[in-house]
Formats: C-alpha cells, structure tokens, sequence
C-alpha cells in the first residue's frame, strides 16, 4: 500500500482548545495575552514518520499568525534540556517565565527582499515535565515573554 499525507496524517487539527486537549496526555495552556494577533491554526501531531505517537509523546502548536506557540510534556529532563541545553539560534540569553528556567533568542530582522540570515525572537522553558516554545519573525523578543507570562 502507498502511504499518502492523506491516508496517514501527521497532524490533526482540532477544531478547539478543548479538542485539542482530548487528543493529548496535559490540558493544554491558552495565552490570555497574544499581541493582538488571532488563532488561526491548532495542530496535534499524532505520528512521527510512520509511526502512530502514542497520546502521552504528542505535541499541540497553535498558529496565531504573528507567533507559533509549541508545547508537550517529554518527561522532567527532557523538557530541561530542550529548554536549556538545545540551541535555537545565537546569543541565547537566561531568562525565567514565571519562575521556570529558560531561554531567549532576539530575532535577526530580514533585510530588504533576502531572508537570508533572517532569525526568528524565540523564548523556550521548562515548567516541570512540559516543554514550551513561542517564536515569531514578526514580534520582539519583549512581546513573547509577555505571551510566555499569560500562559500562567
């Protein structure tokens, strides 16, 4: 049997926060405080290659235009070391959301037409087993802290 995107998907959109919660082993955290921007996309990823996730391995991103908001839950150490230890561009700077450890990175601004070099404001922390992560290309680094901060 060919597999097809469309036979075998890797991501489910679910229709809400709420149904997004469903398919997932943690209730989902939703920013009280987005820059104004709108949810325009939720998306659970339900299989990593051809392999069907189980609920516990899955992660939820929510798309709001400006930003994209990630979190899972990938055990204690897990969520650490891709808050502390994994790098998500240059200069990463400590910081805390809320009293959780992490990182941020101030975005690169694309010059003229060339993305070339352009790198996107990205904060990422651990609260426990969760991992979270909250990047835009548009927003300042100041702006996704915020974000980070209302998820609490």
């Amino acid at each position: 049997m060919v597999m097809t995107w469309s036979s075998r998907p890797f991501w489910v959109a679910p229709a809400s926060w709420e149904d997004a919660g469903e398919l997932l082993a943690f209730r989902p955290r939703v920013p009280s405080y987005t820059a104004g921007a709108t949810l325009q996309a939720l998306r659970v990823r339900v299989r990593r290659r051809l392999l069907k996730l189980a609920v516990g391995d899955r992660n939820v991103e929510a798309q709001y235009g400006a930003f994209v908001l990630s979190q899972a839950r990938p055990g204690r150490e897990e969520a650490r070391r891709l808050a502390l230890e994994t790098p998500y561009g240059r200069d990463p700077h400590p910081t805390s959301i809320t009293g959780h450890d992490g990182k941020l990175y101030e975005g690169r601004p694309v010059d003229g037409y060339h993305h070339t070099g352009a790198l996107p404001s990205l904060v990422t922390w651990s609260d426990g087993d969760m991992h979270f992560l909250i990047a835009s290309g548009d927003l300042p680094a100041t702006e996704l802290l915020a974000i980070a901060v209302s998820l609490y």
